[in-house]
């Protein structure tokens, strides 16, 4: 789908569920290329992929106030998206949201937050939480052909940068700092990473293999 000036080439929701579905190839000219969240709603036990925005979120874009109205992902595969002019290549959580034991892998974004961006205006507390999921493989080109610090996560505010743990638990990102609320900074070595990013992106098996440190690590 191409929903060309407006919001969620996908689905477009205030307080809605969507569940055991894929929301795959959709497009949209501003924010949200799979689905934009207005004011809450869930995804739950869903594939967002190959999803594109032109701005920002390109699997999705979740728009909230000050921590109110909040949409949460739970079990979702987030892969292969991109934001093709700004951040938040996987997902851009705008004041406030959660996810739940997602993977977001192979995401691409022009700026900041490859993977996952999160902004709030007011303070740290009402930034988006993130529990149980994995953060790899995620791409910014913001400097071509430097490997930016922000490649899966970035995280700021209205008074400047937020620290990449912040609300963040039982995760995974090579950005973090090891320890950090339970949090591990490795490579979580998929059975299959898959290649590329964007239009040369090419899916893998996201299982984590046998010789992962991240199996059984989470709070759940």
């Amino acid at each position: 789908n191409r929903a060309g000036a407006t919001h969620g080439g996908g689905i477009y929701m205030t307080n809605g569920l969507v569940r055991n579905s894929r929301i795959l190839d959709n497009y949209a000219a501003n924010y949200g290329g799979g689905i934009f969240f207005s004011y809450g709603g869930t995804a739950d036990t869903c594939i967002i992929s190959r999803n594109q925005a032109l701005n920002y979120g390109g699997g999705f874009f979740s728009y909230a106030s000050a921590g109110a109205n909040v949409s949460l992902l739970r079990n979702c595969l987030i892969d292969g998206n991109s934001a093709q002019t700004w951040q938040g290549g996987g997902g851009y959580f705008n004041e406030g949201g959660v996810m739940q034991n997602c993977t977001v892998v192979r995401n691409f974004s022009k700026h900041y937050g490859g993977g996952i961006y999160r902004w709030t205006y007011y303070s740290y507390d009402v930034a988006a939480r993130i529990e149980n999921s994995i953060l790899a493989y995620n791409f910014t080109n913001l400097l071509p052909g430097v490997t930016e610090p922000t490649n899966n996560i970035a995280s700021s505010y209205f008074a400047g940068a937020m620290p990449h743990t912040n609300g963040i638990y039982y995760s995974c990102a090579v950005e973090f700092g090891a320890g950090t609320n339970n949090n591990y900074n490795v490579l979580p070595q998929f059975v299959n990473a898959g290649s590329g990013y964007y239009t040369n992106y090419l899916p893998g098996r996201y299982q984590l293999s046998y010789s992962s440190l991240l199996l059984n690590v989470g709070s759940n």
